[in-house]
């Protein structure tokens, strides 16, 4: 399998902010992939990966940067234009 590297960083992904959710499951963003969620199974390793958003309204995002989840569990995440 070809490595990655910068000129192939869209098809590759450039993972950014990180945060955890109530349930467990790893959020970031993905400069290019938007907001997307591992979910963890019993052994620890990834068991799915979830792409959870990456536009709005039908516009696709252009850079997601930051993700964080309040105390409620409620998703909030930037992104640059």
């Amino acid at each position: 399998a070809e490595k990655c590297n910068f000129d192939m960083e869209p098809q590759c992904g450039r993972p950014l902010g990180l945060a955890v959710d109530i349930d467990g499951g790893l959020l970031f963003t993905d400069a290019y992939r938007g907001l997307v969620k591992l979910h963890f199974g019993a052994d620890g390793n990834v068991s799915r990966t979830e792409f959870l958003a990456n536009e709005a309204e039908g516009i696709p995002f252009k850079f997601s940067n930051a993700v964080v989840v309040t105390s409620t569990g409620r998703i909030i995440f930037t992104v640059s234009s």
